[in-house]
């Protein structure tokens, strides 16, 4: 479905929406072996958070007045899912406890989604939170857990480029987790 207005797919549009587009920079590995290529142009979001309310073109797995879980737009790895605090915090330590056991919560019901429909893969995650210094520059931030199955083993492409190349798409992956 493309926007009238941009004539961009709409998921393409909700997705450079609120961004600045820079000039970034192809991984050494794929900018020796593409003639010219090595500039793309990334868009990166003006404020880092979880989307605040229900959104029919996100593809959310769980969700509470606190907290969403949401399979991320452009995820590099497969059933790759992102857990975020609704209200704005950027820094983890500065969650209370009553966020914190909701966050908790939205992550164990993300892991048992894993192990009933993954067949209990490995897995990390991590937790993104605003850097220490310099804590007034960092205020755009949003703190999230970041959850990776490990389901996949890179390749060729993946191993000589270093461009990720995600198998499943978003939207699949949520719609497999919730049956």
């Amino acid at each position: 479905v493309f926007a009238p207005d941009t004539g961009l797919p709409i998921r393409v549009q909700a997705i450079l929406r609120d961004a600045r587009v820079l000039r970034g920079e192809f991984p050494l590995k794929a900018s020796a072996r593409i003639r010219g290529g090595d500039k793309i142009l990334v868009a990166y979001p003006r404020r880092l958070e979880a989307p605040l309310a229900p959104d029919a073109s996100i593809p959310i797995l769980y969700e509470d007045d606190a907290v969403i879980a949401y399979a991320p737009f452009v995820s590099k790895n497969p059933f790759e899912i992102r857990i975020y605090p609704r209200k704005h915090i950027s820094y983890f330590e500065d969650a209370d406890n009553a966020l914190l056991s909701r966050t908790a919560a939205a992550l164990q019901f993300v892991l048992r989604r894993f192990e009933k429909r993954l067949r209990d893969p490995d897995y990390n995650f991590f937790l993104h939170t605003a850097p220490i210094q310099d804590k007034k520059n960092y205020s755009m931030y949003h703190w999230h857990i970041e959850v990776i199955p490990k389901i996949t083993v890179d390749a060729g492409f993946e191993l000589g480029t270093g461009v990720e190349i995600n198998v499943v798409d978003p939207d699949e992956a949520v719609r497999l987790l919730m049956k």
